[in-house]
C-alpha cells in the first residue's frame, strides 16, 4: 500500500502577524508551552485566577500587587470549594511559573517572588471517575459498516485503533500525517514527535492497521490540497471532506466519549487518555515488561507509567483474601 501524499501547490502562508498578546508574564509563560492542550489548560487555568484576584483576564494581573498571601487565600477558596487535588496542583503550577516570568521582568520583588516560589503542591490523589476498557469493551468500540461512504464510522475506527492500539497522547493524534507511516519487514510503523519534542517509533498491531487503511484509502482520494497533509480531515454533516485536520483536541475528547457512550452505556466515562491507560493496562496483563511499555507510551519516567495501569480488581481481591483470621 503506497501512502506517499501526492504533490500539491503550496497554499498561501497567513500575512498577517499572529497576535500572542506576549507582553503579559502570564502569557509569555503559556506561549513557552509546546503542546496546545496544555496552552489551553493553563489560559483556563490563569484567566479563572485572575478573576478571584479581581481582574477581568490573566493579561490584566498587576503582579506588584500579588504576593504569597494573597494566592493562599485563592489556593484556600478553590480547596474548600471541593477542587481536585490534581487540578489544585495545576494552579499551583501556573501561577509559579507566571511568577518566574514576572520576576525577570521586575514586575515582581524579590522577597515576594521567594515567598510564592516557596508554595508547596497539595499530596494525594482521588480514585478517577473514568477507567480503562478492558479487553472485551475495547474490541466492542469498533463499529463494522458495509457503507464506503460512512466516513464518520471509517474516520473514528481508525481514531480509536491508534489511540488504543499505538497508546497515543492527543495531540500526537492531531499530528499525524501522511508521511508519518512507513513500513519495516512487512509491518507498518507509525513515527512520531512526542512530549519534550521527543521522537518514538511505534509497530501498529495488523489488526488495528486495517481499521487505518480504510480511513487511508478514503483519505488518499481526497483531491484537494490538505495544509500539512494531515491524515485526520474534519467532516461535513454529510460526511464530506474538508480541507482541514482536526485541531481542537476536544473534537477527539467528543468522538471518544460519544462512541464509548453509544457501545458501553451513559454511565461509561471515557476520554481519549484513558484509551492510552487501556493499552497500558492490558499490556501489563499479558506480561509485558514496564519498561517496554514505558517505551510504547513514551514516558520519560517508569513511575508515570505505573500509574497508567489499572490494578485488576480480581487480583486485589484474591490479596486481602490471604489476610484471612
Amino acid at each position: 500500500m503506497n501512502i506517499t501524499p501526492r504533490k500539491h501547490s503550496t497554499i498561501a502562508a497567513i500575512n498577517e502577524p499572529l497576535d500572542f498578546k506576549l507582553s503579559s508574564p502570564t502569557s509569555k509563560y503559556i506561549q513557552s508551552l509546546r503542546s496546545p492542550l496544555s496552552r489551553v489548560t493553563m489560559t483556563s487555568t490563569l484567566n479563572r485566577f485572575a478573576r478571584l484576584c479581581g481582574y477581568a483576564d490573566h493579561t490584566g494581573i498587576e503582579w506588584n500587587k500579588i504576593d504569597a498571601d494573597l494566592i493562599m487565600r485563592v489556593i484556600n477558596h478553590l480547596y474548600e470549594n471541593g477542587i481536585k487535588t490534581e487540578r489544585l496542583n495545576t494552579y499551583i503550577i501556573a501561577i509559579k511559573k507566571s511568577a518566574a516570568k514576572a520576576w525577570n521582568a521586575g514586575l515582581l520583588a524579590d522577597r515576594a517572588f521567594y515567598e510564592i516560589k516557596e508554595i508547596q503542591g497539595e499530596k494525594g490523589y482521588r480514585v478517577k471517575r473514568s477507567r480503562p476498557l478492558s479487553a472485551t469493551e475495547a474490541r466492542s468500540l469498533f463499529c463494522e459498516t458495509s457503507q464506503s461512504s460512512d466516513h464518520f464510522t471509517i474516520r473514528d475506527n481508525a481514531i480509536l485503533a491508534l489511540l488504543i492500539g499505538c497508546g497515543l497522547r492527543r495531540s500526537e493524534l492531531l499530528s499525524i500525517n501522511l508521511n508519518s507511516f512507513y513500513k519495516k519487514n512487512d509491518r507498518w510503523w507509525l513515527k512520531i514527535v512526542g512530549k519534550g519534542n521527543k521522537e518514538r517509533r511505534i509497530p501498529i498491531n495488523t489488526n488495528h492497521f486495517n481499521y487505518v487503511k480504510k480511513w487511508l484509502k478514503i483519505r488518499m482520494a481526497f483531491e484537494l490540497p490538505v495544509e500539512g497533509d494531515y491524515l485526520f480531515l474534519r467532516l461535513k454533516k454529510e460526511g464530506h471532506l474538508l480541507r482541514h485536520g482536526i485541531s481542537a483536541p476536544s473534537t477527539i475528547y467528543r468522538i471518544v466519549l460519544n462512541r464509548c457512550k453509544g457501545v458501553l452505556g451513559d454511565d461509561v466515562h471515557a476520554s481519549p487518555h484513558d484509551m492510552r491507560r487501556t493499552m497500558a493496562t492490558l499490556l501489563y496483563h499479558n506480561k509485558v515488561e514496564l519498561d517496554v511499555i514505558q517505551d510504547l507510551l513514551g514516558h520519560a519516567n517508569i513511575s508515570t507509567t505505573l500509574k497508567y495501569i489499572e490494578k485488576d480488581e480480581e487480583l486485589l481481591e484474591r490479596a486481602v483474601d490471604c489476610v484471612d483470621f
